[in-house]
Protein backbone atom coordinates (compact mmCIF):
# COMPACT_ATOMS: atom_id res chain seq x y z
CA UNK A 1 0.00 0.00 0.00
CA UNK A 2 0.86 3.17 -0.80
CA UNK A 3 -0.61 6.33 0.79
CA UNK A 4 -0.73 9.87 0.43
CA UNK A 5 -2.58 12.74 1.60
CA UNK A 6 -3.32 16.33 2.22
CA UNK A 7 -4.33 19.36 4.93
CA UNK A 8 -6.32 21.39 1.61
CA UNK A 9 -9.26 21.71 2.40
CA UNK A 10 -10.19 21.46 -1.10
CA UNK A 11 -9.25 17.72 -1.11
CA UNK A 12 -12.50 17.38 0.15
CA UNK A 13 -14.05 18.08 -3.07
CA UNK A 14 -11.82 15.75 -4.64
CA UNK A 15 -13.03 14.53 -8.22
CA UNK A 16 -10.56 13.04 -9.62
CA UNK A 17 -7.11 10.95 -8.64
CA UNK A 18 -4.23 10.50 -11.67
CA UNK A 19 -0.79 9.95 -12.25
CA UNK A 20 0.37 13.30 -14.57
CA UNK A 21 2.56 10.90 -16.85
CA UNK A 22 -0.35 8.58 -17.83
CA UNK A 23 -3.77 10.24 -19.43
CA UNK A 24 -4.96 7.00 -20.34
CA UNK A 25 -6.62 6.05 -16.93
CA UNK A 26 -7.56 7.70 -13.56
CA UNK A 27 -6.60 6.15 -10.38
CA UNK A 28 -9.98 6.70 -8.69
CA UNK A 29 -12.75 9.06 -10.04
CA UNK A 30 -15.47 10.09 -7.42
CA UNK A 31 -19.14 8.84 -7.65
CA UNK A 32 -21.59 10.26 -9.70
CA UNK A 33 -24.10 10.90 -6.46
CA UNK A 34 -21.18 13.20 -5.14
CA UNK A 35 -21.44 12.92 -0.86
CA UNK A 36 -19.20 13.24 1.40
CA UNK A 37 -16.02 11.04 1.28
CA UNK A 38 -15.83 7.85 3.58
CA UNK A 39 -14.07 7.44 6.65
CA UNK A 40 -10.81 5.87 6.32
CA UNK A 41 -11.78 3.38 9.33
CA UNK A 42 -15.15 2.70 7.71
CA UNK A 43 -15.23 -1.41 7.29
CA UNK A 44 -16.37 -1.02 3.72
CA UNK A 45 -13.36 -1.71 1.41
CA UNK A 46 -11.72 0.04 -0.96
CA UNK A 47 -13.20 -0.79 -4.75
CA UNK A 48 -11.88 -2.27 -7.76
CA UNK A 49 -9.93 0.80 -8.53
CA UNK A 50 -6.14 1.25 -7.88
CA UNK A 51 -6.63 3.81 -5.35
CA UNK A 52 -9.29 4.76 -2.51
CA UNK A 53 -9.79 8.38 -1.16
CA UNK A 54 -11.10 8.30 2.19
CA UNK A 55 -11.19 10.81 5.05
CA UNK A 56 -9.75 10.42 8.54
CA UNK A 57 -8.72 13.69 10.12
CA UNK A 58 -7.30 15.32 6.39
CA UNK A 59 -8.03 13.32 3.31
CA UNK A 60 -6.17 10.13 2.10
CA UNK A 61 -5.52 8.71 -1.00
CA UNK A 62 -4.66 4.92 -0.47
CA UNK A 63 -3.14 2.54 -3.21
CA UNK A 64 -2.23 -0.50 -4.12
CA UNK A 65 0.19 -2.18 -6.65
CA UNK A 66 1.44 1.02 -8.19
CA UNK A 67 4.48 1.03 -10.04
CA UNK A 68 7.56 2.70 -8.98
CA UNK A 69 7.85 6.53 -9.69
CA UNK A 70 4.24 7.52 -10.46
CA UNK A 71 3.95 10.82 -10.07
CA UNK A 72 -0.01 11.03 -7.98
CA UNK A 73 -1.87 14.17 -8.38
CA UNK A 74 -5.57 15.01 -7.07
CA UNK A 75 -7.79 17.48 -8.74
CA UNK A 76 -11.36 18.84 -6.82
CA UNK A 77 -13.41 20.97 -9.30
CA UNK A 78 -11.11 21.76 -11.45
CA UNK A 79 -8.05 23.13 -8.91
CA UNK A 80 -5.24 21.20 -8.26
CA UNK A 81 -4.61 19.52 -4.89
CA UNK A 82 -0.94 18.47 -3.64
CA UNK A 83 -0.62 15.63 -2.31
CA UNK A 84 2.37 14.34 -0.41
CA UNK A 85 3.33 11.08 0.47
CA UNK A 86 2.56 10.10 3.77
CA UNK A 87 1.63 7.19 6.25
CA UNK A 88 -1.31 5.23 5.51
CA UNK A 89 -4.43 5.97 7.83
CA UNK A 90 -4.68 3.46 10.74
CA UNK A 91 -7.50 0.85 10.41
CA UNK A 92 -9.67 0.85 13.55
CA UNK A 93 -8.32 -1.13 16.43
CA UNK A 94 -9.30 -4.54 17.36
CA UNK A 95 -9.12 -3.22 20.61
CA UNK A 96 -11.82 -0.67 19.97
CA UNK A 97 -14.04 -2.70 18.41
CA UNK A 98 -13.71 -5.34 21.56
CA UNK A 99 -14.30 -2.63 23.57
CA UNK A 100 -17.51 -1.84 21.75
CA UNK A 101 -18.63 -5.13 21.61
CA UNK A 102 -18.28 -5.46 25.36
CA UNK A 103 -20.59 -2.34 26.10
CA UNK A 104 -22.79 -3.55 23.98
CA UNK A 105 -22.94 -6.89 25.80
CA UNK A 106 -23.13 -4.96 28.85
CA UNK A 107 -26.19 -3.43 28.12
CA UNK A 108 -27.73 -5.96 26.48
CA UNK A 109 -27.24 -9.33 28.80
CA UNK A 110 -28.57 -7.23 31.83
CA UNK A 111 -31.86 -6.71 29.63
CA UNK A 112 -32.25 -9.97 28.08
CA UNK A 113 -31.85 -11.46 31.96
CA UNK A 114 -34.75 -8.88 32.95
CA UNK A 115 -36.98 -9.62 30.33
CA UNK A 116 -36.67 -13.21 31.37
CA UNK A 117 -36.80 -12.92 35.01
CA UNK A 118 -40.25 -10.69 33.99
CA UNK A 119 -41.36 -13.61 31.57
CA UNK A 120 -41.12 -16.44 34.61
CA UNK A 121 -42.79 -14.09 37.08
CA UNK A 122 -45.76 -13.48 34.67
CA UNK A 123 -46.00 -17.33 34.00
CA UNK A 124 -45.95 -17.74 37.72
CA UNK A 125 -48.38 -15.86 38.52
CA UNK A 126 -50.93 -17.05 35.77
CA UNK A 127 -49.97 -20.55 37.14
CA UNK A 128 -50.82 -19.93 40.63
CA UNK A 129 -53.65 -16.88 39.83
CA UNK A 130 -55.58 -20.48 38.66
CA UNK A 131 -54.48 -22.11 41.48
CA UNK A 132 -55.58 -19.42 44.08
CA UNK A 133 -59.00 -18.78 42.14
CA UNK A 134 -59.81 -22.74 42.39
CA UNK A 135 -59.04 -22.04 46.13
CA UNK A 136 -60.65 -18.98 46.69
CA UNK A 137 -64.11 -20.43 44.44
CA UNK A 138 -63.93 -23.45 46.71
CA UNK A 139 -63.97 -21.43 50.26
CA UNK A 140 -66.82 -18.96 49.18
CA UNK A 141 -68.70 -22.43 48.15
CA UNK A 142 -68.48 -23.99 51.80
CA UNK A 143 -68.52 -20.76 53.47
CA UNK A 144 -72.15 -19.97 51.91
CA UNK A 145 -73.38 -23.32 52.07
CA UNK A 146 -72.62 -23.33 55.87
CA UNK A 147 -75.00 -20.63 57.36
CA UNK A 148 -77.76 -22.30 55.22
CA UNK A 149 -77.35 -25.74 56.47
CA UNK A 150 -77.38 -24.38 60.10
CA UNK A 151 -80.17 -21.94 59.49
CA UNK A 152 -82.08 -24.82 58.31
CA UNK A 153 -80.92 -26.90 61.39
CA UNK A 154 -82.01 -23.98 63.54
CA UNK A 155 -85.96 -23.63 61.74
CA UNK A 156 -86.21 -27.88 61.69
CA UNK A 157 -85.13 -27.35 65.74
CA UNK A 158 -88.21 -25.01 66.24
CA UNK A 159 -90.10 -26.42 64.52
CA UNK A 160 -89.62 -30.07 66.64
CA UNK A 161 -89.00 -28.10 69.72
CA UNK A 162 -85.71 -29.56 69.68
CA UNK A 163 -82.48 -28.13 70.54
CA UNK A 164 -79.78 -28.23 67.38
CA UNK A 165 -76.01 -27.69 67.53
CA UNK A 166 -75.90 -24.11 67.89
CA UNK A 167 -78.93 -22.94 68.14
CA UNK A 168 -79.13 -22.53 72.02
CA UNK A 169 -78.65 -18.92 71.68
CA UNK A 170 -81.36 -18.87 69.19
CA UNK A 171 -83.70 -20.74 72.04
CA UNK A 172 -82.65 -18.47 74.31
CA UNK A 173 -83.07 -15.19 72.34
CA UNK A 174 -86.99 -15.66 71.57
Amino acid sequence: MTCFSSSDPAAMNATLLFDLDNDDENLWTRSSHGGPLPLCSSPSSPPDSLCWVCLEQKVYAVCHNLTDGVKIMMEAGGVSVDLLKSDCPKPPSDGDDGASKSWLLAIIIPILLLLLLLLLIGVLLYIFRKKLLKSLRAKQGSCSQRPETEESEQSVALTNRTPSRGSADVMFST
